[in-house]
């Protein structure tokens, strides 16, 4: 209790320091979510189902395989600017 009444009464940042780099981590909850809409539209449209040769297992795996790799790809700019900016980093120093 005595560090959540300091921080509060601190004059610099006061509550809203509580909140600091929230935003930041609500966004990042787009990866599973992008991950997750990205794997059942591969799912949906069946692209390497269609082949004989590959399982279902495989397809589902490779599926999976692309999704996270396009919900990275999409989050992977916020994930650096939220390490930066927790990191305390400065492009001026």
């Amino acid at each position: 209790i005595h560090c959540f009444l300091t921080i509060i009464r601190n004059k610099d940042s006061g509550i809203a320091s509580l909140w600091s780099g929230s935003t930041s981590s609500f966004l990042l909850v787009l990866n599973p979510t992008i991950q997750f809409v990205t794997y059942e539209a591969l799912k949906r449209w069946n692209i390497l189902g269609a082949s004989p040769l590959i399982s279902i297992t495989i397809c589902h795996a490779i599926n999976s395989a692309i999704a996270k790799m396009i919900a990275t790809i999409v989050t992977y700019p916020l994930q650096v600017i939220q390490t930066r900016c927790s990191a305390g980093y400065n492009n001026n120093k």
